[in-house]
């Protein structure tokens, strides 16, 4: 159901979901009232306030994967041993399984994008924006999610993996992604920490959709690169990504060292303080749009954002509410605010360019 709050001019829509009752996974997982809801913890507020999206969660009861996790260790490590993957290649498949399953803990992330190179195949090209995200995870000290950048570069460096994975793929090994370790420095980070700097070769998606049956537009988008750390704070891990390794590193940095620069200084986004949700974010329209392949086409988009009102930049709140029980109850809320509708017909000059300069009306 939706409705409209003329008075604040904003827009809910919600969508229920309800259980006969719990017995099954997903209900068990709805009805888990180990950590109950509450509103954004203050480590969201202390991370970067150029963010376009960001969330929270209270997290969940670590147990109720552990199924899901013991199957996917022992059908990743019996595949990889057929395939003649050496022990150490699997025991790090298995510590990423592990680090993946631990993300389930009490967070806060936040991300948006920058400005990255020019591609070298097309100086002429519009500048490019590319995702970075910075994540507080709780994590203890001899968690797996510790060694994942190490880990990830170790698995996608090993030959016999790779020429398993070539196999499967039905590829060679130049098509596959390639990683190494970058050693990361900077005020408040932890000595010896690395990062994973993974390259992902131009038509990787095209092809692991191919091998599993999926066809879909072809991209001339070239090479990417991802740089990855996982960084000791206290009792805490900080998860990072970002297109590069000086851009992980000032991500990082600015994380661990919270000064004006930072979520608390975005008024509207307070009312994230009084929500009572297992889980909730934010997100805006410029991040929505500021990645698209659309506006990708267009000369400067940053200028068109700056023009609006609220420069792309009102947020749109989204919150999962559970209500657990015999017959456990959820609901997912979406809130527009005022902002994003009075942004709005700005913004139709530079979507109908953009959708004429993609050729989409042609």
């Amino acid at each position: 159901e939706g409705g409209l709050d003329e008075p604040k001019h904003e827009a809910t829509l919600e969508l229920g979901l309800a259980f006969r009752d719990h017995k099954s996974w997903v209900a068990s997982v709805v009805a888990d009232n180990t950590h109950p809801p509450g509103p954004a913890p203050e480590s969201l507020f202390a991370l970067p306030e150029d963010a376009g999206e960001g969330g929270y969660s209270v997290g969940r009861d670590p147990h109720l994967v552990d199924g899901l996790r013991r199957t996917a260790l022992e059908l990743a490590d019996a595949y990889l041993e057929h395939e003649k993957v050496g022990k150490a290649t699997r025991d790090r498949v298995a510590r990423l399984i592990q680090a993946y399953a631990g993300l389930d803990n009490a967070s806060a992330h936040a991300g948006g994008s920058t400005l990255i190179a020019k591609s070298a195949r097309d100086k002429n090209a519009p500048p490019a924006r590319a995702p970075w995200m910075v994540m507080r995870t709780s994590a203890a000290p001899s968690s797996p999610l510790k060694g994942f950048a190490a880990d990830l570069a170790g698995v996608l460096s090993d030959k016999d993996f790779r020429a398993a994975l070539a196999r499967r793929l039905r590829t060679d090994d130049k098509s596959l992604p390639t990683a190494r370790t970058v050693p990361i420095k900077g005020v408040g980070i932890w000595p010896g920490s690395v990062a994973a700097v993974v390259k992902m070769p131009m038509g990787l998606a095209q092809m692991i959709t191919g091998a599993i049956g999926w066809k879909g537009q072809k991209l001339d988008d070239g090479p990417v690169e991802v740089a990855i750390a996982v960084v000791p704070s206290g009792p805490d891990a900080l998860l990072a990504y970002a297109p590069n390794v000086k851009e992980l590193t000032a991500r990082l940095v600015q994380a661990l060292n919270p000064k004006s620069e930072t979520l608390a200084t975005r008024t509207e986004l307070e009312r994230m303080r009084h929500m009572k949700a297992t889980q909730a974010g934010f997100l805006t329209l410029s991040y929505l749009l500021g990645t698209s392949s659309f506006t990708r086409k267009l000369g400067n988009p940053d200028a068109a954002f700056a023009a609006l009102p609220h420069h792309g930049q009102a947020p749109i709140f989204l919150e999962w509410l559970t209500e657990p029980g015999a017959a456990p109850k959820a609901v997912l809320r979406t809130t527009v605010t005022g902002g994003v509708f009075e942004d709005l017909p700005g913004l139709v000059p530079l979507l109908a360019t953009a959708v004429a300069s993609s050729g989409a009306l042609h």
